[in-house]
This record gives structure tokens, C-alpha cells and sequence, in this order.
């Protein structure tokens, strides 16, 4: 029988491999996600424009599809990521100042 301390210690980094995974498979999800979002801007099944509130939105990107990512938060995914698809369809809106990009609510 092992020792308990032994036990304890394996039982503690089979929870922190755990964590780990899960971490990464969220991470591997969100990049999905971004990425399905950049080629629904590239098709024009979605496109960019102006929500209610006046912040930058994109029309026709499903709740299903977004993982929790809010208007600002893929906004801010995509500059980072220096999407063409993204900075195309911001020109096609021609609604879109870079203020506004600058300053997107959360």
C-alpha cells in the first residue's frame, strides 16, 4: 500500500495536470472561436456595424458561436491578432472611427 504522503502528493498534481488541461482546452476554444468568427467576416455572414448602445458590434455572430466573448472582447482579439478579415470588414462598415475601436466597452 503507498504511503499516504506519497498519495497526497500524486493526488495534488494529478489536480493540477487537470486544471491545466482544462485551461488549455478553454484557450484552444476561444482561439476556435475567433478564428470561426474571422471567417464569417471573410464570407460576410457577419459583418461589422454599430450595436444599440453605439459600440462596435458585429451583426450576425450567434451567442452558439461566441464562447463568451462579448462585441469588445473579439474586437480587441482580432486587433491583436492583426486580422485582415477583421480590418476589411471595418472598412466595408465605413461606420467605424478609431476612437470608437479604441475605446470599446466591456
Amino acid at each position: 500500500m503507498p504511503c499516504s504522503r506519497n498519495l497526497a502528493a500524486q493526488i495534488a498534481r494529478e489536480k493540477e495536470a487537470k486544471k491545466l488541461a482544462d485551461l488549455l482546452a478553454k484557450k484552444k476554444a476561444r482561439e476556435d472561436a475567433i478564428r470561426k468568427l474571422e471567417s464569417y467576416l471573410a464570407s460576410g455572414k457577419v459583418n461589422v456595424g454599430k450595436t444599440a448602445q453605439g459600440e462596435i458590434g458585429f451583426l450576425g455572430w450567434n451567442k452558439a458561436d461566441r464562447l463568451g466573448f462579448c462585441d469588445a472582447c473579439a474586437v480587441n482579439a482580432l486587433k491583436l491578432k492583426g486580422s485582415i478579415a477583421f480590418t476589411s470588414a471595418l472598412a466595408r462598415a465605413r461606420i467605424v472611427s478609431a476612437v470608437e475601436i479604441a475605446g470599446g466597452k466591456h
